[in-house]
């Protein structure tokens, strides 16, 4: 079966040279690489083009700025594998990783199949735990002892999806302007429809921290927020809203903490009311927790929300 990895690239000269030496190294070789150039400033584009000339498998595609959900939507349409993948142009991976990954998916015929990964920052991997993530057994994120899958990292680049699934499923990216963690919704939507996923207990992935990551930019305080409205309206137009109420306060907690970390201490107050807000209304639709101590950090926010401020500013002051 054929591998379709789609690269968005957006200004990433500095490190895209060694990401795409990883995948031609891959010892899967029946794969295309689509490379798409999202109006890059810098020498992104002539390194694709270069790579592109050495090796018949790259595909370059070359547009104006939309955007990275707007990029690998474009990807998926141009795709002609079995199965794809989505791989960040700042990171790379280990030789094997895509051979892995496709013998579990041909083998065991599924929708989703997933491997660990390492937080690689200044030339040092630390193995993301994935606390709770099933592995080394075929599951159903949608299942009750399965929605654990729920609340891993989206790490949206360390598996691999069926095609004709996604398609079929109508499973995309927010095409929103620029990279604001469209990955919430993707990762979100596969979990629930997927009827068979594997994750393998080893890590071939190596997610790179440094300081351009779009993940760092202190803008776009509410764009956590937008994926995750994406995912109640795709729940509810999928009948699977039930599906998700005991989960969802529980996901929506860790990416909301780290986002307000995340944004400067101006924008923090805004973003503490919207969250509070939020969370008043999902209550009250049934929406519960699964973790106790996010339960009581929910009754602080929404009832002492100065208390609740007060806790997530001395964690902002440990970073």
């Amino acid at each position: 079966m054929k591998l379709s990895i789609i690269v968005p690239c957006f200004n990433v000269a500095t490190f895209v040279g060694e990401a795409l030496s990883s995948l031609v190294r891959q010892t899967y070789t029946n794969l295309e690489i689509i490379c798409i150039d999202d109006g890059s400033t810098d020498e992104t584009l002539q390194i694709l083009n270069r790579f592109a000339a050495q090796d018949d498998r790259i595909r370059v595609i070359s547009k104006v700025n939309t955007g990275y959900g707007d990029s690998v939507n474009l990807g998926l349409v141009e795709a002609a594998g079995d199965y794809v993948a989505v791989f960040e142009p700042d990171d790379f991976i280990e030789p094997e990783m895509y051979a892995v990954l496709m013998e579990n998916a041909m083998s065991m015929d599924l929708d989703l199949s997933r491997c660990g990964f390492f937080d690689y920052c200044d030339g040092v991997d630390s193995r993301n735990a994935c606390k709770g993530m099933p592995v080394n057994r075929i599951y159903r994120p949608r299942n009750s002892q399965d929605r654990c899958a729920f609340l891993q990292p989206p790490a949206i680049w360390s598996a691999v999806y069926r095609k004709s699934w996604l398609d079929a499923q109508g499973i995309r990216f927010l095409p929103t302007p620029g990279a604001s963690f469209q990955d919430i919704s993707f990762a979100f939507k596969t979990n629930l429809l997927a009827n068979r996923c594997f994750a393998v207990d080893r890590a071939f992935y190596h997610y790179r921290s440094h300081p351009n990551n779009s993940v760092k930019s202190g803008g776009k305080i509410f764009a956590p927020s937008n994926e995750y409205r994406e995912c109640l309206a795709f729940a509810r137009r999928r009948g699977e809203l039930d599906t998700v109420k005991a989960v969802f306060l529980d996901m929506e907690y860790a990416s909301y903490k780290w986002n307000y970390l995340r944004i400067g201490a101006p924008e923090r107050p805004i973003f503490l009311d919207h969250w509070r807000n939020e969370w008043r209304d999902l209550l009250s639709e049934g929406f519960r927790f699964g973790c106790f101590k996010h339960r009581l950090y929910a009754w602080v926010l929404l009832n002492v929300p100065p208390a609740f401020k007060s806790y997530l500013d001395s964690k902002a002051q440990q970073i």
